[in-house]
């Protein structure tokens, strides 16, 4: 019979921070560890809270499956010695060996049985494997233990079926007992009442702790989290203000969640909402509470860990005392840094280094204007819209001198765009400031405005070409400069604008020059062409587009991001049409055979056939016809009209031989068909197309 098999290691508070990588990872390194001792089971499900990790695996087999396998040995011209030890390792007779023939010689082999045990015999080892195995960002000695662990461990259940498994971890022996809130009937050390757990039923298990505050699956305590908040606020017809990313880290910090409502000083609202907000979030990790409108009430929402609500009061006073303490410093610097304009910091800016290799933020101001002036020249906007971006680079990094983005530097460009605001700057130039940072994140909003566009992109490629010039590449997954945020944002802005069309190749250069890397031009303009691809590839995967189409286009010419984009998606959506299978034959054929082309000039004076004639007709009629496709992004009609040169290409095959002996005639056929792998080439490479 199947049983379940239940765990819990009971620790001292873990990070709120890790715990969610903890629960995901436990998961992954449970079933991996199943598969690799070869027993089956039905579902596994992991839970956390600060005080504990719980895994359960439903309907484990009460066996391992048995194990059948040949194992390539040393070759035969190696001897009886070596085969003799070969045999041995394997636990096996000489006699029974075998031999097989392969391309590289003649090798032994050995056929190896392994007879599964039951799972009770094995339980041991793989609990014991999968505890230590956990991911811990941090971990700590402790004790007399010579184990590591994220944080100190205080029990251990340990059940299979009704059976404790013989388990021990340090100087921890598993048994099946676990212990409620530690707040609640607690032991010495706050570990909570003591609660015997009879048998592996998840159920069970759950509503034993929830009957002494423990409420041990995240996904309902998060729940709890936010309808609890929810109900806090409407009581002062108010609603929270709470995205998946706090309620999560809020989640992590307690195990029995109880909304309680605190209130601030009104005057603290004359505060841009951002900085209240982040604070209240970021800092203390309370809900803000909004009216209606969206509108920033006087009052949080906080989540305790406390169960008793006799203690509510003095939950709401101290709480509020303390982000009392925080609005009053947060008001501070806001009245501070209203007295100093906003243009005025910009000498300041000289003060602050960007890198030591790439100045002086100031100095990156001073690109950052040049720039975004050629973008914007490249649009062919108005004369006012370039005065905006000349205003907006100017006062794009200004704010980082103040004492409010010192203090709270995720407000970066908030607050620029508040105090510009305040200060009575237009609307236009107040939004680019804030926009020429976005986005910030994958899921982020992108900036709405020309100006702020144009700001934001060419931000991010002086950022891109600076660090590239200075070989300060992102590699594996450090990225201390955020390089590859920065190629992520320009790809979906300009997916977003497909109407901005600004060739990367030109406004790389330019920036390039501006930083009077003339020598370098051409090998950081193709990194950094490469490198924006890069992230286009990824945002193509995670639409599920074929990797081969994928490849194909990006391997190809590249005019710009949204051109690339559309040509993997055009090639996607039509490899299904009757006429592209003629399209790819005819590619691969051609870009395989011209690969040998020493040259890309055709000399009509060299044709000696009329098929070489005929088929240097079809080129120059088909040439201006897919140009003019491509120009207008019909990108079907141009594979259509390529597809279309399957039968002349094939004739002139049937009629000509390419490889003559003859060097003029010889290359001179390989040009000619160079010339149609570069129009292939227009749309794809053909020949990393799988068909």
């Amino acid at each position: 019979m199947n049983k379940n098999i239940l765990i819990e290691i009971g620790v001292e508070e873990i990070p709120a921070r890790f715990l969610t990588g903890i629960i995901s990872d436990l998961k992954e390194k449970t079933s991996s560890k199943l598969k690799s001792y070869r027993v089956d089971f039905e579902k596994i499900e992991t839970y956390g809270t600060p005080r504990r990790v719980t895994i359960f695996i439903e309907k484990i087999s009460a066996k391992q499956k048995s194990l059948e396998k040949e194992v390539k040995g040393p070759p035969v011209k190696a001897g009886q010695t070596a085969a003799a030890g070969f045999a041995k390792s394997q636990g096996l007779k000489i006699e029974n060996l075998a031999t097989k023939k392969l391309e590289s010689g003649e090798y032994y082999f050995a056929n190896v049985s392994e007879k599964g045990k039951n799972t009770e015999e094995i339980l041991s080892q793989f609990a014991g494997e999968i505890i230590k195995s956990i991911y811990m960002p941090v971990s700590m000695l402790w004790g007399n233990a010579e184990i590591r662990f994220i944080r100190p461990i205080h029990w251990i259940l340990a059940l299979y079926g009704d059976k404790i498994i013989n388990l021990s971890i340090g100087d921890i022996k598993a048994s099946n007992i676990t212990h409620g809130h530690r707040f609640f009937d607690s032991h010495p050390g706050y570990i909570g009442k003591k609660i015997k757990i009879e048998a592996a039923d998840i159920a069970k298990y759950k509503k034993y702790l929830e009957d002494n505050y423990v409420i041990v699956d995240q996904t309902a305590r998060q729940k709890m989290i936010k309808d609890s908040s929810v109900t806090a606020a409407k009581k002062i017809k108010g609603k929270i203000s709470a995205d998946q990313s706090i309620l999560e880290e809020v989640c992590n910090l307690c195990e029995y969640p109880h909304a309680v409502i605190g209130q601030f000083d009104e005057s603290f609202l004359k505060i841009p909402k951002e900085v209240l907000i982040t604070s209240m979030i970021k800092h203390q990790k309370y809900f803000p509470v909004l009216d209606n409108t969206g509108g920033l009430l006087p009052y949080f929402v906080i989540t305790s860990n406390n169960i008793d609500p006799e203690n509510d009061k003095t939950i709401k006073e101290g709480n509020e005392k303390v982000i009392g303490a925080r609005l009053a410093d947060a008001k501070f610097f806001f009245d501070e840094d209203l007295k100093i304009p906003l243009i005025t910091r910009l000498e300041q800016l000289k003060k602050t280094v960007l890198h030591e290799k790439l100045g002086t933020v100031y100095d990156k101001v001073g690109r950052l204007a040049k720039l975004s002036l050629f973008i914007g020249q490249e649009l062919g906007l108005s004369d006012e819209q370039k005065d905006n971006i000349i205003k907006i680079s100017e006062l794009s990094k200004t704010d980082l001198a103040t004492g409010m983005v010192y203090e709270f530097p995720e407000l970066q460009g908030i607050i620029g765009r508040e105090y510009a605001k305040l200060q009575g700057i237009s609307d236009v130039i107040a939004s680019g400031i804030f926009e020429h940072y976005l986005p910030r994140t994958a899921d982020d909003s992108l900036p709405q405005s020309v100006e702020g566009i144009v700001v934001s992109i060419a931000d991010k490629i002086d950022s891109l070409v600076g660090f590239f010039g200075q070989g300060l590449i992102p590699t594996g997954s450090e990225d201390p400069f955020a390089l590859r945020r920065a190629a992520f944002g320009i790809t979906k802005i300009l997916l977003k604008n497909d109407k901005i069309t600004i060739s990367l190749e030109k406004v790389i250069s330019k920036s390039i020059s501006i930083y009077s890397k003339d020598s370098q031009k051409e090998d950081i303009t193709s990194k950094c062409i490469g490198f924006i691809l890069q992230r286009l590839k990824a945002i193509l995967t995670e639409e599920k587009i074929r990797g081969d189409f994928v490849e194909a286009v990006l391997s190809g010419d590249f005019y710009s991001i949204t051109d690339s984009y559309n040509r993997v998606k055009a090639l996607a959506d039509y490899s299904k049409k009757e006429w592209f299978k003629d399209l790819f034959l005819t590619a691969d054929r051609i870009a395989r055979i011209s690969a040998q082309s020493k040259r890309k000039e055709i000399y009509e004076s060299e044709f000696i056939c009329t098929q070489e004639r005929e088929l240097f007709r079809n080129y120059k009629k088909t040439n201006g016809i897919v140009i003019e496709h491509l120009k207008n992004r019909d990108y079907e009609d141009s594979m259509v009209e390529l597809s279309k040169l399957a039968g002349p290409i094939n004739e002139f095959f049937e009629g000509v031989m390419v490889m003559v002996e003859n060097p003029v005639i010889r290359d001179n056929r390989l040009a000619l068909l160079k010339s149609f792998d570069i129009m292939f080439k227009r749309i794809a490479d053909f020949t990393k197309v799988a068909m």
